[in-house]
């Protein structure tokens, strides 16, 4: 959208209490633009620029002072390219998506940003992108031809005639579109919000949904089902007093509880109410008493805004960190983590790096076929007679991670 009514194409929580709206076309006002919310109790504050570096992480690249166009890929995003050993480029209509060469011209090199993260750039002049009104597709390539995979938060991801998915260069909207605000008297990404640009003719309203550095959200604290134990300082006595500890990560939920029972086939459960950590993602629960052995689930409420949370209070959940359960759907098992046998050697385990993972799927019916077991054919539930003499390898899959995923 080149032209006409400037409009807000995107609005996108980025965490408690932020959000950043992105314009049809780039700002040029010498003010931020007025904004307004449908929610009257959560005003609208410091509204600013996001940045160049912010918003070209995520587009893939930004209009620098000079009107030079900046690729730019954050190297963290994609630990399976050593981007200093494995050089990358970027690839589009412009170069005939990397043949044209000479390669050096379109190379990412490392720049240090404000905030100590590495952005790594490659600046070229508008005009050898012979990008039009609609844009440019283009995306990055390594040395040796692996594609990095189009972030899916990447406001600009698109698909082109193939299904491959791709960046779009939008020549009018190249970092001054995108604003950053904060939100009073209250979280904000706990409701469902629309916002719209203020004034005598304003924009029409746009739903505000997670985006672009929400899914960085993360948490230190340990979450699950945890016991911990209590020492007095000074006491002439020598006992501890022990808690479970119950923690979930739901950046978007207006309540949680936890239910725990002890006795599986006749549960009198006690629901207890999760309270908001400190980070404003976290919910917690503190029990008196070491649990281990007990049954829990998770009850979780919330705002629905029908695209992005689908909350129903009064289901019970399976704590997804639960170290067991008592089924596929739950509950959930407390476990005391003290009380697992461990040998002096033990450590703690650590999974290898995404990209060195290979998933491997497997129908166990099949796979046990063969298998000397001493099982019958009823109780492998396959018929000899009808099941074709395949090899059970045509019932392993290995999948590979896509870059980027």
């Amino acid at each position: 959208m080149a032209s006409g009514k400037m409009e807000i194409t995107q609005a996108y929580w980025l965490g408690p209490h932020l959000d950043a709206v992105l314009l049809s076309r780039n700002w040029l006002g010498a003010e931020p633009p007025a904004l307004s919310f449908a929610a009257e109790d959560l005003p609208i504050v410091r509204i600013r620029p996001a940045g160049a570096d912010f918003i070209g992480a995520f587009c893939g690249y930004y209009e620098r002072h000079d009107g030079c166009i900046v690729f730019c890929q954050e190297a963290s995003r994609h630990p399976q390219i050593d981007f200093a050993k494995n050089p990358v480029q970027v690839a589009g209509k412009f170069n005939r998506w990397g043949v044209d060469g000479p390669a050096e011209r379109w190379r990412l090199a490392p720049r240090v940003r404000a905030d100590g993260r590495v952005l790594w750039e490659c600046v070229a002049a508008r005009d050898r992108l012979h990008a039009g009104l609609d844009g440019v597709p283009f995306k990055f390539v390594s040395a040796d031809w692996q594609w990095l995979g189009v972030l899916f938060s990447a406001p600009n991801r698109f698909y082109d005639a193939a299904g491959n998915p791709n960046y779009r260069l939008e020549p009018q909207r190249t970092g001054r579109h995108a604003f950053l605000f904060e939100v009073e008297n209250g979280r904000g990404l706990d409701g469902h919000h629309q916002i719209q640009l203020a004034g005598p003719d304003p924009s029409r309203p746009l739903p505000v949904t997670p985006g672009l550095s929400y899914f960085d959200l993360a948490t230190n604290a340990p979450l699950g089902a945890w016991i911990e134990a209590t020492r007095p300082g000074f006491s002439i006595f020598r006992f501890k007093t022990e808690w479970t500890i119950f923690r979930l990560f739901a950046p978007r939920a207006r309540s949680a509880a936890v239910e725990v029972f002890a006795n599986l086939e006749s549960p009198s459960p006690e629901v207890y109410p999760m309270i908001l950590g400190e980070d404003e993602l976290t919910w917690e629960a503190r029990v008196s008493g070491n649990l281990h052995g007990w049954f829990y689930y998770l009850q979780v409420s919330g705002e629905n805004d029908g695209t992005s949370t689908h909350f129903d209070g009064e289901r019970r959940l399976l704590d997804p960190w639960a170290l067991a359960t008592a089924g596929p759907v739950g509950p959930g098992i407390v476990i005391d983590r003290g009380r697992l046998p461990r040998r002096a050697d033990d450590r703690e385990y650590q999974p290898p790096p995404w990209h060195d993972l290979l998933v491997v799927e497997g129908h166990v019916r099949d796979l046990i076929r063969r298998a000397p077991l001493g099982l019958t054919a009823d109780v492998k539930g396959v018929d000899d007679n009808a099941f074709s003499q395949r090899m059970e390898v045509d019932y392993v899959r290995v999948f590979t991670p896509s870059p980027g995923s």
